[in-house]
């Protein structure tokens, strides 16, 4: 599992923004030294403790070299390299 820099995560919620952090404090690992696949996996504990009532919004990181992003709409879920 590739490890990237993960530069900013963000949600539609201030709830779930400082849930997210912390989450973060009980993984032990710090969110710049996660795998995309490992934020994501925290985003979605979150999101079934709201029930589906925010999103994750943003996620930017460096994997390397290369600029990141994902981004989720209602709808779509797309990664923009």
């Amino acid at each position: 599992m590739e490890t990237i820099e993960v530069t900013r995560v963000e949600f539609n919620s201030q709830d779930a923004q400082d849930e997210f952090q912390n989450q973060m404090r009980f993984v032990h690992i710090p969110v710049s030294h996660m795998s995309y696949q490992e934020v994501f996996a925290v985003a979605s504990r979150i999101q079934d403790r709201f029930k589906a009532s925010f999103r994750m919004i943003a996620c930017e990181a460096i994997y390397e070299g290369a600029f990141f992003k994902y981004y989720q709409n209602t709808t779509t879920t797309f990664f923009k390299y």
